[in-house]
């Protein structure tokens, strides 16, 4: 990752504001993530989906960059969030099994990766047949031709388009990996 937000202005990242405007529980019904999902989150901050994912999927895998980020995210999770694993790793290198993750959550994450080839490769080996990814990016950073370069690298790895929009804030697309 390249222009992450740095911990000490984690706040930014994690504030009543966002959360009022932000329907967490429907940004996850839409990227596919059922009670039964293992969820890869690349690039998770400080938990502000992390605490939801935890409720709603089986086992996640959160892969922060940052150590300090990845600490705020630990001291956010209550004690029954057992089913979260926090990673501090590049998504890029990240050694899990292979067709060990149901969904790839990737929200407002994929543009800071600093190489986006390896780390869709690694995310591509790590999703099983039949498995999502979620791409999640804010129109002001990516623009709509960036976006579809970002599908474009998934697509020439296995995955197909599944649902895609935009609003004013957000560009969405769901790519479901054939198999």
């Amino acid at each position: 990752m390249s222009r992450v937000c740095p911990p000490a202005f984690a706040f930014l990242l994690h504030n009543p504001l966002r959360a009022a405007l932000t329907d967490r529980k429907a940004v996850l019904e839409e990227s596919g993530i059922g009670r039964d999902s293992v969820v890869l989150e690349a690039g998770p901050g400080n938990g502000f989906f992390t605490e939801v994912l935890a409720e709603r999927a089986a086992k996640v895998y959160a892969v922060e960059l940052q150590p300090g980020m990845a600490e705020k995210l630990i001291k956010r999770l209550p004690p029954s969030a057992g089913n979260v694993e926090v990673i501090v790793s590049d998504i890029a290198g990240l050694d899990l099994p292979p067709g060990s993750i149901d969904v790839a959550f990737l929200h407002y994450a994929f543009h800071e990766f600093s190489d986006q080839e390896a780390a869709a490769e690694n995310i591509s080996r790590l999703v099983r047949d039949g498995g999502f990814v979620s791409i999640h990016e804010p129109t002001v950073e990516v623009n709509s031709r960036r976006m579809e370069e970002t599908v474009r690298m998934f697509e020439r790895r296995g995955f197909e388009k599944d649902r895609e929009r935009k609003t004013l804030f957000k560009r969405f697309a769901r790519l479901r990996k054939r198999g």
